[in-house]
């Protein structure tokens, strides 16, 4: 595993992070339109 070394709260912190990212660029795509055709673009 790469995330050996760090504490369960540093990795907490880094999964809130990463949650927040894919939650905010879905919403995103959705305000945008269509994300099957910005993908494909």
């Amino acid at each position: 595993m790469i995330f050996d070394g760090m504490s369960d709260a540093e990795l907490q912190k880094l999964y809130a992070k990463l949650w927040g990212l894919t939650r905010g660029l879905s919403q995103a795509l959705h305000m945008m339109g269509d994300p099957a055709k910005r993908v494909a673009d």
